[in-house]
């Protein structure tokens, strides 16, 4: 069940950044508090868990694939600023 958490739980706070970065939608507070808040409880749980094992597979294999999906935002964000600018 928790590591299903650490799975799901970053998912909206991504996806309303990658939103602002690619499209004209704009969050508002309320968004980025619940996405906010939802990441938070997520951290805390990958936190406690590497804590105790800092050798488990599972810890790494989140940060490297939330590493990768950031990376590509981001590359593909600039990427798209450079060519509109």
């Amino acid at each position: 069940m928790i590591s299903k958490i650490f799975y799901v739980f970053p998912i909206p706070a991504i996806l309303d950044w990658g939103l602002e970065k690619f499209v004209s939608y704009k969050g508002n507070n309320a968004t980025r508090f619940t996405s906010g808040f939802i990441l938070g409880i997520s951290y805390i749980l990958l936190w406690t868990k590497f804590i105790k094992n800092p050798f488990d597979i599972e810890v790494w294999l989140i940060g490297f694939i939330y590493a990768i999906i950031v990376y590509f935002i981001i590359k593909y964000s600039s990427m798209r600023a450079s060519y509109l600018g």
